[in-house]
Order: C-alpha cells, then structure tokens, then sequence
C-alpha cells in the first residue's frame, strides 16, 4: 500500500522545517547548558544571576519542545513511509510524468511559463519550444515540484492525465526480467560494461560470422564498438540470403557516456557527458549535432537545454567518429537505421524542416509495408512518415544527414510504447520489441537488397 501524505503541501513543509528547527534548537540548548554548567563550577556567581541563568535554561527547554512538538507531524509521517515504500521521498513527494494536450495558444503559453519557473523534462516533444496547440505532451517534474504543477495544471484548466504516478517505483519494475544472469541478455538491460565484454565474445566465438572493430572514442576515453555481420548460421533463410549479399554494421550504442551516466547517476540523462565551454551545464544531444540544418528548427543553442546542438556540427567525438566512418564507405552503404524510443513511429527524411525527400513516395511505401509487417506479430501500431510533418521538427539529426550525404534510405524507430512506460519499458517487453522490430528491418534490408542499382 502507498501512504498518502493526508494534509497537503504546504502543511508538509511546515512540518519538515520543524524537523530543522528542532536540531538546531538541541545543539543551542546543549549549549546553553554546557556553558551554565562550566560557569557554575567555576565562577560562582550571586543568586540573582542564578536565577537569570535558570529563567534562560527554562526557556531553552521551551523552545526545545516546542520544536519537537511541531516536528511530530512529519517524524510520524516519515515512519509510515519508509514502512510502506522505501522509494518513497519525505512528505509523499515523488517525480511523476503527466501528459497534457493543449488546446490552444493560451494553453501553449501555460505549459510554456511552466517550464521556464521550474526544471521539466521534457519526454515528447524533447522540448518545451516544440509544444503547439493539440499536441500531446509528456514531462516529467521533480518531486518536490509535482503538487504545485498538478495545481497549477487544475487552476489552468489544461486538461491532464498523470502517466506515471511514481517514476522510482516505475525504474525499478523495469527490471522485471525473470532472467538472472551476471552476464549478457538479450532479455534484459545491460551495462556498458556487459555489452562491451559481449561484442568481444561474440567476435571471438565466431570469427567468420562477425568482426569488431573501433571507429573512435569517447569524450571520456571509452572506445565505440562497432560490429560487421557478414554471415550467418542459416537457420533463418531471410537472414542468410541478407547476409550472404549485404554486409551488415551495428553501432550497440552511440552515446556510450551517457549511458554509462544512466547507471550511475541520473537513469533518465540524455545527452553526452562533454564540457561546454564557459556553462557549467554538461553535454550535448547527439542527435541534434550532425550537420543536417544544424541548429535550426527544434534545436536549442543553450548549453543548460536537453535538445542543445553543440558549439558546431559533428563538435561531439561520438557523432564525429559515426560521420567519419560513415563518409569513409559511403560508395558501399545503401540504408541507414537508426533506432531510438519512444512512441512506435517509423520516421523518414526530412525532420529538419517540412519539405519532402525527393523519392518521398518510395520512402513512404516501405514505411507503410514495414509497419504492416511489424505489426503481424504483436499488432503494435507504428506511425509513419516524414519526422518534421510526423512528430516534431528536429534539426541535426543523423537520418537525415545520412540521406543528404547520398543514403536514399534512411529510416528512424522510435519503439514501444506510446507513453504508458514511455522511456521506462520493462524488461519483459524487450524481446517482443526486438522480434516484432526485426520483421520491419528485414522487410526493409530485402527492398535495398532488390533496389541496390
């Protein structure tokens, strides 16, 4: 059972300063004692400043008291909760992720004053300057803030639903996976430190299926694997008229600090872990620093912002490294997948403004048959289209430099879901994704692989 902090937010405070009030009132107490009790000893003095002294020792145990008294509340309220749900906060604060669809410009403003008083994550759109009227909104608030935005939302009449009510008790049911390993699965998430030691094992055990090689580093020194399939066991017979014709390479992860990052400090961080010159705010987003309108629609130039582009196109190693190798064997590759979550979408060129790719019919008919044939397995419904008119705009991004660099086929997954867990899908989803995502990637290697001249 959840315990609910029964009094409100304001009464909560109130309450937690007692708990302050009162340590401090102890540590001057214990002094006002010490000291009587030195000058007691030591210099004698007449009973009038006695009597003085006791009046001052009365009122200090006063004060004492009255502290403890006005702490009461919440000292009771902490036992219950850390009884009920050790993730839990003092006075029943907690991050939540509301969506909200605005109605209109007013309404757009709302949301918009909202994140400029106080720290909102943006889920989808990834930033506030993208909100527009009827659009679907996921943020996520921290957890002292969450009652004041829901009020406020109320107050407003900005119709709202509250998606994840608790995002620690949401982080930890994601790994719901039943399977226990120390080592690597495919069911479940693994560090960057598992994934690594799998690459080199995958590699060293089948030599002639798979190669691994290193196409640069990190900004803080880790190097970005990436690994060639060019065969396979044969026991799917799609795959292997795929891989006996086409080499396939896979990028694991691309943002590989701040991966690392999401084990170790913050689960929900996005950007790189990179410095930024005269800003104490740290990274940039990957996606939004290749040189594709870079900086314009639906970027930001503030260091401090989650959708930042960087000082310059490709100023990331990651993004660099990815370019490099990519403009190395442009004259080979012929598609380009990207893949990313959430929101079941499978997005083509352009997202960095509204016009359409020159063979827009084409892109458009594979996403269509790509999505039917994702959806046989699962009935998951993806969306399809051009990134910009689809979702959002969003300049910088990869598929759509990877198209302008000459890669007519260029296509984005944003997978499951559609906000229930958002970016918080269980572990238990993970191989259902994966099959139903593989017959969409299938679907779209067979088209290349007929449409390579």
């Amino acid at each position: 059972m959840e315990y609910q902090w029964p009094f409100g937010n304001c009464l909560c405070k109130l309450a937690s300063a007692g708990i302050s009030f009162n340590l401090y009132a102890s540590v001057f107490l214990l002094t006002c004692l010490s000291i009587d009790r030195y000058l007691a000893i030591v210099h004698p003095v007449k009973s009038r400043i006695r009597r003085t002294m006791f009046v001052a020792r009365i009122t200090c145990i006063a004060i004492w008291l009255l502290a403890g008294v006005a702490s009461l509340p919440v000292i009771i309220h902490r036992n219950i909760f850390f009884a009920e749900n050790l993730n839990m906060t003092v006075c029943g604060f907690r991050q939540k992720v509301f969506r909200v669809i605005p109605q209109n410009d007013e309404q757009v403003e709302i949301i918009k004053s909202l994140a400029s008083n106080m720290q909102v994550d943006f889920w989808q759109p990834d930033s506030v300057t993208l909100v527009r009227p009827k659009m679907q909104v996921d943020f996520r608030v921290e957890a002292d803030k969450s009652f004041e935005v829901e009020d406020l939302l109320k107050e407003s009449g900005v119709k709202y639903r509250v998606l994840i009510d608790n995002l620690q008790a949401a982080l930890d049911a994601q790994f719901d996976s039943k399977v226990r390993t120390a080592g690597h699965s495919y069911e479940k998430y693994n560090n960057w430190e598992t994934i690594a030691a799998w690459t080199a094992d995958i590699a060293a055990q089948n030599p002639d299926l798979v190669s691994r090689s290193v196409i640069g580093e990190t900004y803080e020194g880790r190097p970005m694997y990436l690994l060639k399939a060019v065969e396979t066991y044969g026991k799917d017979t799609v795959m292997t008229t795929l891989l006996n014709s086409l080499d396939f390479y896979v990028l694991p992860v691309l943002n590989i600090d701040g991966y690392v990052y999401t084990w170790t400090n913050d689960r929900m961080w996005r950007k790189t872990r990179s410095k930024n010159a005269g800003s104490r705010c740290i990274g940039t987003d990957p996606n939004r620093n290749f040189d594709a309108g870079w900086c314009t629609l639906g970027a930001s130039k503030s260091p401090c912002d989650s959708t930042y582009c960087g000082s310059a196109p490709e100023s990331e190693k990651e993004t660099k490294a990815l370019a490099d190798f990519i403009r190395e064997h442009l004259s080979t590759i012929k598609a380009y997948l990207t893949i990313h979550s959430y929101s079941q979408l499978l997005l083509f060129p352009y997202s960095y403004a509204y016009k359409l790719p020159s063979n827009y019919e084409e892109l458009n008919s594979i996403a269509r048959a790509a999505s039917e044939q994702l959806a046989s397995l699962y009935n998951t419904e993806y969306t399809y289209g051009p990134g910009a008119t689809t979702i959002y705009p969003a300049a910088g991004g990869s598929d759509d430099w990877a198209y302008d660099e000459g890669i007519k086929y260029s296509f984005t997954f944003e997978l499951r879901d559609t906000g229930r867990y958002g970016f918080l899908l269980p572990e238990s989803q993970i191989k259902p994704t994966c099959e139903e995502t593989l017959l969409a990637v299938k679907y779209i290697a067979n088209y290349v692989l007929e449409h390579l001249y």
